[in-house]
């Protein structure tokens, strides 16, 4: 590779394609971001390593742009110890406290000997807000990296200007442009007229559905079959130790749409409905192959009803395949668009984003297909669902404010003691240990209903800091782990729960536990449940220790959670009546400690028992 000349295109890919090469990202920056202060020898930094990882640091130098912006350059090699796609809290520790003073912005480097993280972390010197970290993920061949190849394009065109920088890292522009896309797909779909005037665009129906029914369904099978197939794409990114994905490229991608025709009945709906929603040893055995490495998930988010328009048939398909027609061109253009962008599994927080399409976009694919057209009339919908997008920084500040108030109110700590655990900061509050109790006690007794959860934006936003005050008070999980064990009555669920938890990453334990004793969720729109659990769900795969030598891959089903995300009208009063009648009649007290058990063992059943438990419940 001759980097003489100017970097083209073709170049930047086969860069960020491969293992991180100091020699040729010394040449970026100075060709593409313009430093002129870079040292000949990087110079070594004195760090703290810790227990459990080796990282070695330099100094490379800084920029100046034209507007007077001067960005620290820092690279850190990372040779045990740390997941450089995954580990953002310890790696961002290396340079925030010796950077702050002395640059208004820096550009870092994160390497293996595989991957390579580049992080454009600002806003370090205003003291007002915490540093936000801009982050992309590189060294996979796989990948195209149209985005970056693009923004760092646009930095060589117009110049390496803060605005122009901040620009090339913004996750915004990605977010809309993939939205757009996704939005463009939905209205050929269903059919509908976008824009007016000289904007106007009349999307002709391409997908038929058994017996023509009304729009509302084509809309939401359409969102359905969107997300689920999002989802699914989702899979393939998380991987187990050998690198061999959870759903294999082979059936999702531009080049299956090749070998398989009728796409949609001959792989996909048989992917959702009988790999992801059946156990290993129950499946048939005309599954296309690759099925056989996805593992079961459960969860009941692939679980068909009749707006599926699906019933199997003793060769595996769908008695519908005949009435129901989505065109394979469809997924083709659908499957070739996502190869151009990077996905994450992990949710992005306001102050830590990987440019890459994260699980959030499934909230703003849900809260704004459904709000933004209704294709009977051409207008917008948003106001009759009261279906809005909340920005990451409001449900941030919700979360916290929320979580702040009621650990104060619990446990007397003063509020400006608690609010570090749920925002970054140099030095955390020292808590005595009747202190960090309370506060344990506290959290794992809170319940948070959003009475208009939409696509589970607050429920996660919790979620997520929740989890940050948990490893905080509770490094290696020990008593939150017990405590979720010792809520189980039920002998085998309490095992199974047990041989799960000791196995398991302190991050899912953590999770597992939040989502199965605190959150709940109630929106008037079906759909928005579904995207909530899915959401969810993904938080969960992404701290599982996926083992090819174990069943399942060593991945725990998921748990079922149509009890914690229901579909009802939250404005509504509930009955005014004691007379449960049935099996529980005369004793509400019973009735309540039996609900209460019957739906702790539901969360963790499926097959029969799953449905001889729904029966009992209802």
């Amino acid at each position: 590779m001759d980097f003489s000349q100017k970097i083209n295109r073709d170049e930047l890919r086969e860069v960020f394609q491969n293992r991180f090469n100091p020699e040729v990202w010394k040449t970026i920056l100075i060709q593409v971001f313009g430093a002129k202060k870079i040292y000949e020898e990087p110079k070594p930094r004195e760090l703290d390593n810790g227990e459990n990882a080796k990282v070695h640091g330099y100094d490379l130098g800084e920029i100046i742009t034209p507007d007077k912006y001067t960005i620290g350059l820092f690279q850190f090699e990372i040779t045990s110890g740390h997941n450089i796609p995954m580990n953002r809290v310890g790696l961002r520790g290396l340079v925030e406290k010796e950077i702050k003073y002395f640059y208004d912005a820096a550009l870092v480097v994160y390497y293996n000997d595989s991957q390579w993280r580049l992080s454009y972390i600002c806003d370090m010197k205003d003291g007002k807000t915490a540093p936000k970290r801009f982050t992309y993920v590189f060294g996979d061949p796989e990948q195209t990296y149209r985005t970056p190849i693009s923004r760092f394009d646009f930095i060589k065109t117009k110049g390496a200007t803060r605005e122009n920088i901040h620009e090339a890292f913004s996750v915004d522009a990605l977010n809309k442009d993939f939205y757009r896309f996704i939005a463009d797909q939905f209205y050929r779909l269903v059919g509908a007229t976008t824009g007016k005037g000289k904007n106007k665009v009349d999307h002709e129906r391409i997908m038929k559905l058994p017996d023509n029914p009304d729009n509302l369904t084509f809309q939401e099978f359409a969102v359905r079959l969107i997300g689920r197939t999002v989802f699914c794409w989702f899979l393939k990114e998380k991987k187990s130790k050998d690198g061999i994905p959870l759903l294999p490229a082979k059936l999702l991608s531009s080049k299956s749409l090749d070998t398989y025709k009728d796409y949609y009945h001959s792989v996909l709906e048989r992917i959702f409905f009988q790999t992801l929603n059946t156990p290993m040893k129950e499946r048939v055995d005309s599954l296309p192959d690759g099925c056989e490495l996805i593992p079961f998930l459960n969860g009941g988010l692939f679980d068909y009803h009749p707006n599926d328009f699906y019933q199997p048939e003793p060769d595996g398909l769908s008695k519908y395949r005949d009435d129901l027609n989505i065109p394979d061109e469809w997924f083709f253009k659908l499957f070739s668009e996502f190869e151009q962008y990077n996905f994450t599994i992990d949710e992005n927080s306001p102050d830590d984003i990987e440019v890459s399409v994260d699980p959030e976009m499934l909230g703003r694919i849900f809260e704004n297909l459904l709000a933004e057209i209704d294709p009977d009339s051409g207008e917008t919908a948003r106001k009759a669902t009261g279906s809005f997008y909340t920005p990451r920084e409001i449900v941030d500040y919700m979360a916290i404010e929320s979580l702040v108030y009621y650990l104060n109110r619990k446990t007397d700590i003063d509020k400006d003691r608690i609010y570090p655990l749920f925002k970054p900061v140099d030095n955390l509050p020292e808590f005595k240990n009747p202190e960090k109790v309370a506060l344990l006690k506290a959290l794992d007794e809170l319940k948070i209903l959003d009475p208009a959860c939409g696509s589970g934006a607050f429920p996660m936003g919790v979620l997520m800091k929740i989890t940050g005050a948990l490893q905080i008070l509770d490094k290696d999980a020990a008593w939150w782990k017990q405590r979720q064990i010792e809520k189980i009555d039920n002998a085998k669920v309490r095992q199974d729960m047990q041989e799960k938890l000791d196995t398991a990453t302190v991050e899912y334990a953590r999770k597992i536990g939040i989502i199965q004793n605190t959150l709940y969720g109630v929106d008037i729109q079906p759909i928005a449940a579904e995207i909530s659990k899915l959401r969810c769900f993904l938080t969960l795969i992404v701290d599982e220790n996926v083992n090819d030598s174990k069943p399942n891959r060593g991945v725990e089903p998921l748990p079922n959670l149509e009890f914690k995300f229901v579909t009802a009208d939250s404005l509504m009063k509930l009955p005014e009546t004691t007379d449960f009648g049935g099996l529980f009649a005369g004793n509400t007290y019973e009735l309540t400690e039996k609900l209460t058990q019957l739906r702790i063992d539901y969360m963790q059943s499926y097959g029969k028992r799953k449905q001889e438990i729904k029966k009992r419940i209802s």
